[in-house]
């Protein structure tokens, strides 16, 4: 069929419809008073003609020589030929017309009998032509999910593929699949399809540069965007464009940073190619070499930025700007990519003011209203209509004026009609549909007002518990688990049960009606379903003003009542399990709320600290914390040993309750006083202070918990409370005798804590206002400004140097012989040993001199030169440093940038000038000065001076394996008088090995080496950890492959063990290494590659090489 001809026939007849419509507005000038057979005729002209454009855009579209753009033979028969369906439509509407213009010969009851004749056939006609409109898009629908389907098939391929899937498990992009299926299930065929033929859109497919969608709430947005994402997926399957689609999503925290933005664009354009990939490879590369560390923003754009250059073009769709929880972030993030030259960004958004000023300069806005949203709406009514059992019982009557309506009342919002449908598929006959027609709700928060005043008041409160719960989850909630928290009581103190009653799921959805949905996600094994509220402009009307002073005022909340109530909800479901022997791995498959209760309470609860009106929460929390030893038990057991402040899900349940009676302590039960009193598990006061829970906290120290008692970690309430900045809780324990200077295991005090760890200005200026002492010296960090100086914040610094005692010098030095600082006696020595050079500006900034010499090390040039910070040691040489300075034990700052092992450093010293003296120690072109040497030369002493500082400076042989220098590892076994002795001798507080140091520090060929030499792989530390566990301490995949292939033991979860492989992994934060340890684990069929050979696993033997 040629489309001109098929358009041609379509044409005529939308013409001789539109000038029957005409004839009827002639004949009556007051439309409003026309009989009822002119209204519905009008209307079934209105409608025939929308039909017919929606086919004629199928029409228009095809391309005669693409096979699969052709027309079937069904659609063909339907336009061509005097006996189509379009020609004897044609026909009836002229008859109509021609009845409409006859002489009163013909009394009106005669024509009348005709004319519904005639509009029955129209009708039919109508129906069987939106059909096809239908079924031709539907083809194409099953045509974009054929291609979406090889789309994700390929993605998930790559990200689940054996070699990538550990560097993706540690980007963790966010699931923007199942935000993508969700939209498109509810999408109706050719919805949105206009959009593509906009000047807007054309110009930006074409060019680079950025277009704002803006649309009301309830707009349709979300489905805008699926429309998008799939038509671009579609054009470019066969370029090698890139098509990158994010979904911000309001009930899932994970789904509202900026950062998943970036993680999402990497992840995916690192999927469809290797460069990109490479580039993902390298960001990971960099942050482990900073011990498994997550990337901060900044590294996540400019790796993202660099992946978009992989690609001739790339357009990137971002849905619910408005979503984002950090919209400033986010909004700087978009700016900075605006600035890629082959980037086409579309972002979708409500027209909120921050948004609009933002994107004002540099994106072009096209408002998502007009004819067009008009056209798509009254297809999906239709469409729905259609779909709908109960509404297909009605008479034609009905359908068309439900259809009329809500056409003429929608003001483009999808959301309004989709809930006035909702409650008109309610009506049980032709009277209750003209009393709802009547009486429909003008916006959404009306139509949700009338939802909530329907119902009753035992309904009531279970529909509110279900609403505030979907709003104030911190991920979506399973149904299970939405089903847990109806039947939970708050208000049974001292426990929460479950009511007793059975909750039905349907009609527990009836009563909910167009405010929740329940959608399906994941597949296989992985399948759930999950329940969510409908819309976003739900959980704004929970919180509105309109629904606090309207008549469902009951169905209020603020997000502080919302996540007390989830607080509440979580406690009562773990003080449920009260018993320790009842208690097993059968418990989470009964009680599908209980993992969630256990991870997430502590969060709602902090959230919730603001609310004056506490309900039960804190009574809950306290019988919890002091009433119910077997509960709190059976809470660690959920989260692990860690809490939920570093829950290792899945991996602490399976070790901790597989007995199904108690926790193991070697093999043997392990009894309740020991795991409440002990260290086994933290104590309830570190807990309230670690979330901040001052209320709780009150009442447990006037229960008699000691305020400077120490818990697991030997650590006090205080360091817990300097990590969420629970300065109320803190100030409590001041005032019942709590030490601020108490010192954990290792003497590292609270502000300490603060320093290295929490790295909090206001909470280290609180702690400096109550006296917190500079002259504390841990074995760890030093002194308190050598600890700030070496790992802390600038910002944290700044607060110590500015609040300390006016006769304390910046320069003030603590003498100890602790671990690798003990070389370093003033701040400034930490801060350029560890290249903190904005902390290096601040104490210069504060008066420290630059040319201080002081303890071992010598000068701070000395200590940037020893540990190889070039960019320190550049920075001191700028603000006077001497750099011929002779101190301490390297003597001169060559010697002690030579043992530092930086080429640069050694270089700008040699530049500087060096004896012919001192060149001959060397023995090294004696008679030669360095201007005089030529490169070649230059290396070869180069090298040769570095050489000679670990010979002359490497003090034992735990200095030289967490150096990596191997041999002088094999010097100090060669000069030992027992081999074996020196292999196995222990050093620092956590009783390492060489072994241990070398691991730790990743040097592979010392690990290779001294495992040569009979090194014990798998001696304990103090903490149990072997030289594997401390490879994972320190996120070391590739450390951790060579301790496998050399023989390490295989056991990756040992009962007893205080930190096992997989949580020292998790410590870390490189969930590349967690990933790869759980592959092992969960199936002792995998293999490994290391060094270009395979490992499979040999029983007990751990891993060999495969054969």
């Amino acid at each position: 069929m040629e489309a001109v001809g098929g358009a041609a026939a379509i044409l005529q007849l939308i013409d001789v419809a539109l000038k029957t419509t005409a004839q009827v507005y002639k004949i009556y000038a007051d439309f409003r008073d026309a009989k009822e057979t002119h209204k519905r005729l009008a209307r079934e002209m209105r409608d025939l003609v929308r039909v017919l454009h929606q086919l004629l855009d199928v029409v228009l579209d095809s391309d005669p020589d693409e096979p699969k753009s052709r027309h079937p033979e069904a659609l063909r028969d339907m336009l061509e030929g005097k006996d189509s369906i379009v020609a004897c439509c044609q026909e009836d509407v002229v008859k109509v017309s021609n009845l409409l213009g006859e002489v009163p010969s013909i009394s009106w009851p005669v024509r009348k009998r005709k004319i519904d004749q005639i509009l029955s056939n129209v009708a039919s006609t109508r129906a069987q032509l939106s059909l096809a409109v239908q079924t031709q898009s539907m083809a194409i629908v099953l045509d974009i999910r054929r291609t979406l389907d090889r789309h994700s098939s390929y993605m998930r391929q790559h990200v689940e593929s054996e070699s990538n899937k550990a560097i993706f498990a540690w980007l963790n992009p966010p699931d923007v699949w199942e935000s993508l299926r969700n939209a498109l299930q509810k999408r109706q065929p050719g919805t949105g399809e206009w959009l593509s033929k906009t000047p807007e859109f054309e110009y930006w497919q074409g060019n680079p540069g950025s277009l704002w969608l803006s649309g009301m709430p309830g707009a349709g947005k979300t489905i805008m965007s699926s429309t998008i994402v799939t038509s671009l997926l579609t054009e470019t399957q066969t370029s090698a464009s890139a098509v990158v689609y994010s979904y911000f999503d309001f009930s899932n925290e994970s789904q509202q940073e900026a950062q998943s933005f970036l993680r999402t664009c990497i992840a995916q354009l690192a999927a469809k190619n290797p460069t990109a990939y490479d580039i993902l490879v390298g960001l990971r590369n960099r942050c482990s070499e900073a011990q498994g560390q997550q990337p901060r923003l900044e590294e996540l754009l400019e790796a993202t930025v660099a992946a978009l250059g992989c690609f001739p073009q790339v357009f990137v769709v971002v849905d619910a700007l408005d979503e984002c929880s950090e919209r400033g972030k986010l909004l700087n993030i978009v700016k900075e990519l605006q600035s890629v030259r082959n980037l086409h960004l579309v972002l979708l958004s409500r027209p909120e003011q921050e948004i609009e000023k933002a994107l004002s300069s540099s994106t072009k806005e096209l408002p998502l209203r007009g004819a067009k949203v008009d056209q798509d709406i009254a297809a999906y009514i239709q469409e729905r209509i259609h779909r709908s059992g109960e509404m297909q019982e009605w008479t034609g009557e009905d359908r068309e004026k439900v259809e009329a309506q809500l056409s003429e009342m929608a003001g483009g919002m999808f959301r309004w009609v989709q809930c006035q449908l909702d409650s008109l598929e309610k009506c049980i006959d032709s009277n209750q549909v003209d009393e709802t027609l009547a009486s429909l709700p003008p916006d959404l928060p009306s139509t949700y007002e009338r939802i909530l005043v329907n119902l009753d008041v035992k309904s009531a409160a279970r529909v509110r518990d279900v609403l505030v719960a979907l709003a104030f989850a911190r991920r979506p909630l399973q149904v299970g688990e939405v089903m847990d928290i109806v039947s939970i009581s708050i208000t049974d103190y001292p426990r929460g049960k479950k009511s007793g009653n059975t909750v039905y799921l349907n009609q527990l959805l009836s009563l909910c009606s167009s405010m929740v949905s329940i959608s399906t996600s994941g597949s296989g094994e992985k399948k759930k379903q999950e329940m969510r509220l409908a819309h976003a402009s739900v959980k704004d009307y929970l919180v509105s003003e309109q629904l606090r002073n309207g008549p469902a005022s009951a169905f209020y909340t603020t997000p502080g009542q919302g996540h007390l109530l989830m607080a509440a909800k979580s406690v009562a479901c773990l003080l449920n399990q009260n018993d320790v022997s009842e208690f097993g791995p059968h418990t989470l498959g009964e009680v599908p709320f209980l993992q969630y209760s256990a991870l997430n309470w502590v969060h709602h609860a902090r959230d919730a600290n603001l609310e004056t009106n506490r309900g039960s929460l804190d009574d809950l929390i306290f019988a919890l914390f002091h009433r119910d030893g077997d509960a709190y038990i059976n809470w660690h057991r959920v989260t692990g040993r860690h809490g939920p402040a570093t829950p290792v899900e899945g991996y602490a349940w399976d070790i901790h309750i597989r007995d199904g009676s108690k926790l193991i302590d070697g093999g043997r039960p392990c009894p309740k006083e020991r795991l409440l009193n002990g260290h086994q598990i933290d104590r309830p006061l570190h807990h309230a202070l670690q979330w901040n829970l001052w209320r709780v906290v009150q009442r447990l120290l006037d229960a008699g918990h000691d305020p400077n008692g120490y818990s697991k970690g030997n650590r006090a309430p205080l360091h817990y409370g300097v990590l969420q900045r629970a300065l109320e809780s803190m100030d409590l324990i001041l005032d019942r005798g709590g030490n601020i200077d108490i010192g954990d295991w290792i003497g590292d005090t609270p502000a300490m804590f603060c320093a290295y760890k929490a790295k909090d200005p206001v909470t280290m200026e609180w702690l400096m206002d109550r006296g917190a002492s500079l002259f504390p010296v841990s074995r760890r960090s030093g002194s308190l400004l050598q600890c700030a100086a070496m790992e802390g914040d600038p910002d944290v610094l700044e607060v110590i140097l500015r609040k300390k005692p006016l006769n304390v010098s910046p320069d003030i030095g603590v003498d100890h012989n602790y671990n690798e600082i003990a070389d370093l006696a003033t701040p400034l020595q930490c801060a350029a040993y560890a290249g903190n050079l904005a902390c290096i500006e601040l104490l210069l900034k504060y008066g420290a001199n630059v040319n201080l010499a002081k303890g071992k090390v010598g000068t701070a040039l000395h200590a940037a030169g020893a540990s190889g910070n070039l960019e320190a040691f550049q920075l001191l040489l700028e603000r006077g440093a001497n750099p011929n300075a002779v101190n301490g034990q390297y003597g001169s700052v060559l010697w002690a940038a030579a043992y530092g092992g930086d080429r640069e450093c050694v270089r700008i010293c040699l530049q500087r000038g060096l004896s012919i003296d001192e060149l001959r120690t060397i023995r090294l072109f004696p008679e030669k000065n360095w201007p005089d040497l030529s490169d070649e030369e230059r290396d070869k002493l180069m090298s040769e001076i570095i050489r000679n500082a670990g010979d002359r400076y490497c003090r034992d042989i735990f200095d030289a394996a967490r150096s990596g220098m191997t041999s002088r590892v094999k010097a100090y076994l060669d000069g030992a008088e027992d081999r074996k002795a020196e292999l196995e001798k222990k050093h620092d507080i956590h009783l390492r090995t060489p072994l241990s140091w070398a691991a730790a520090g990743g040097h592979i060929e010392t690990v290779k080496y001294l495992a040569m030499e009979g090194a014990n792989l798998n001696v304990w530390g103090r903490g149990l950890e072997t030289p594997l566990e401390f490879g994972c301490l320190a996120g070391r995949l590739d450390m951790i492959k060579c301790l496998l292939a050399l023989g390490a033991r295989a056991e990756f979860r040992q009962a007893g063990k205080y930190r096992t492989a997989v949580v020292c992994a998790e410590i870390s934060g490189n969930k590349e290494l967690v990933e790869f340890l759980k592959a092992l684990e969960d199936d002792r069929t995998v293999t490994f590659e290391f060094e270009g050979q395979t490992y499979e696993h040999d029983g007990d033997k751990g891993y060999k090489r495969k054969q």
